[in-house]
């Protein structure tokens, strides 16, 4: 570089301090230099261009800007290739979506594209852990694994494709040239399936599944869309019989692509499955079991207005043919209370609506109550079972409840339900109870009977009559016959004491005694007469006293013998303190399709 005046002449008295620039931003310049004495306006210097292209490098003073020089058009060319470089920006793609262009170029080792002297093979490759796509045209069909850099060119260009939303890296290679690596975007694709990432596990009825389902929306490669807040929705479906459904928060919002389900239960045992849904898109869960410690129990129990004694203490219970007894099951193990699914009875119908054979039951929490009514025929087997299954759980079915059909039975009315007669305190000599003949309609009272009266057998009689106007709701005329017993009583009894009866109930004992004595003075008669003395007044007084003694014997055995002497009277019968108890064998024999029926019927005379 030489310094000149304005004339063009060599300022050999130059001592300025010179900076050097360069239209290439790559090259390497002297650093500033100060001029001295003996440079005579002149010096040399080196300077490196590493930019391919047409540049220049300029020279000025740093105190005076004027003074300045440019040598320009210097051709700088490229090294040979040492390197591929990515020249097209990293890309954010859609998964399964083919890519804009990529092209890789061959440079120098100052970073200028330098074209290869034969046809250089690129391999390419990707880290994805998807299904990553090269290939030379823009549908990503057909792949590739390698692109060619013609002779005399310095790029290659292909498309790129991968299923995996992730940042892979892909890379360039070729022989002799450092690899390029470029880390690419990848997103999710829009949803198109919703997959359980935690199926659900069987639990107890009202508690909530553990651990919490948890659902992902995927798109076609099985990448969570986490850009979708969809809704995602569970319902259940079961083939178990009487199955409820899913309940807790069935709708959850996605967040990032995952929606939690943290409080799905049921209340119903049994084997389900969940279906989570959200638009058209849904998947079915894997099944599992819901289980219980329900427990179910049923009992007959007495109304307060029909209560079909003695059947309740029969065993099993006995109901006449069309007649209703109330049932109620007891279920454990249900928070709920939901009650009930099915009653079976093997004869008979069963109806949950009110009816006068549950009138007055009032449940208590957990159990509920049904009218069970026999057949209008005796069933073969004549014993019903019935059974009653929970709502909270349909596997779980009582033991069977045994209940005895009849053609007829005697029962108690509502109008004495405890079936008791009582015959109060004296002067009362009866008492009277209502009871029912359960199946034949209008039998005559010649058909009831006591046959067997107890305490009281000899001592009271029983008696019936038919109710003109019985109770028809208990006692319907076209299947019942009412009766009306009535125990009447004898209070007590006492002996007389009188003369005895006519002839005598002794007289011949005491006949026989007079018929002795009166032998007596014939006997005394016939000996004086035998040792008779010679006829004398005193023979003649004699005589006289035999027949006065004959007279006064025959009078006194003839007083004597009307009369007896009786025997010690009997005492009194004595009050009966308190009440005397027992049971009346009432038996009713209507004859035809009906069978002999017996009922106890209690007493309490006071």
């Amino acid at each position: 570089m030489t310094a000149k005046d304005p004339f063009g002449n060599t300022a050999t008295g130059y001592t300025g301090t010179v900076h050097f620039t360069s239209t290439d931003v790559q090259a390497v310049l002297p650093a500033n230099y100060t001029f001295v004495t003996a440079d005579s306006g002149a010096h040399t210097f080196s300077a490196t261009l590493e930019t391919a292209a047409t540049q220049s490098i300029a020279a000025t003073d740093t105190i005076t800007a004027t003074i300045t020089g440019t040598q320009a058009g210097i051709t700088v060319n490229p090294a040979a290739p040492s390197k591929l470089v990515f020249t097209t920006a990293a890309q954010t793609l859609t998964a399964g979506v083919c890519s804009a262009t990529i092209t890789v170029q061959s440079q120098d080792q100052f970073n200028n594209p330098s074209n290869v002297s034969g046809n250089t093979l690129v391999s390419l490759s990707s880290n994805s852990a998807g299904t990553a796509v090269f290939s030379g045209t823009n549908t990503c069909t057909p792949s590739t694994s390698s692109a060619t850099i013609v002779t005399g060119q310095n790029a290659a260009s292909f498309f790129y494709s991968d299923t995996k939303a992730a940042s892979p890296t892909i890379t360039a290679s070729a022989t002799g040239l450092t690899s390029a690596t470029q880390m690419e975007t990848v997103n999710p694709g829009p949803p198109a399936a919703l997959v359980y990432v935690t199926q659900p596990t069987g639990t107890s009825i009202n508690t909530a599944l553990a651990p919490a389902v948890v659902v992902n929306i995927q798109d076609t490669f099985g990448n969570v869309v986490t850009s979708s807040t969809a809704p995602i929705t569970m319902t259940s479906s079961s083939t178990s019989t009487g199955a409820g459904t899913v309940s807790g928060t069935t709708t959850v919002a996605a967040s990032n692509g995952v929606a939690t389900f943290s409080n799905l239960q049921f209340t119903i045992a049994g084997t389900y499955t969940l279906t989570a849904s959200t638009g058209l898109i849904s998947v079915k869960s894997n099944p599992f079991t819901i289980t219980s410690n329900v427990a179910v129990s049923v009992m007959i129990v007495p109304s307060t207005t029909f209560l079909p004694a003695p059947a309740s203490t029969n065993n099993p219970p006995t109901v006449a043919i069309g007649f209703s007894v109330c049932l109620m099951a007891t279920i454990t193990g249900d928070i709920n209370n939901l009650g009930v699914r099915t009653w079976s009875p093997t004869a008979g119908t069963i109806s949950t609506t009110a009816s006068q054979a549950c009138n007055g039951v009032v449940p208590p929490t957990g159990s509920f109550t049904a009218t069970y009514t026999a057949p209008a025929a005796v069933p073969s087997p004549a014993t019903v079972n019935v059974t009653a299954s929970a709502v909270a759980d349909p596997s779980k079915i009582s033991s069977p409840i045994l209940i005895n059909v009849v053609s007829d039975q005697l029962v108690y009315d509502p109008a004495n339900p405890t079936g008791k007669v009582n015959v109060p305190a004296a002067p009362a000599t009866s008492g009277s109870v209502v009871i029912d003949l359960q199946g034949p309609p209008n039998i005559p009272v010649s058909a009831f009977s006591c046959t067997d009266l107890d305490k009281l057998n000899g001592k009271a009689t029983c008696t019936f009559a038919l109710n003109p106007t019985p109770n028809l709701i208990t006692c319907p005329a076209t299947q019942c016959t009412s009766v009306t017993l009535t125990l009447s009583v004898v209070r007590a009894s006492a002996a007389l004491v009188g003369p005895g009866s006519f002839p005598p109930l002794n007289a011949g004992r005491y006949s026989l005694g007079a018929f002795l004595l009166l032998l007596l003075p014939f006997a005394v008669s016939g000996f004086a007469l035998f040792r008779r003395p010679p006829f004398s007044a005193r023979r003649i007084k004699l005589a006289f006293a035999l027949a006065m003694l004959l007279c006064l014997t025959l009078g006194w055995a003839s007083a004597c013998n009307q009369f007896v002497i009786p025997p010690t009277p009997p005492s009194t019968v004595p009050p009966i303190l308190g009440v005397t108890n027992g049971n009346l064998t009432v038996t009713a024999s209507p004859g035809g399709a009906f069978a002999q029926a017996t009922a106890p019927v209690p007493f309490a005379v006071k």
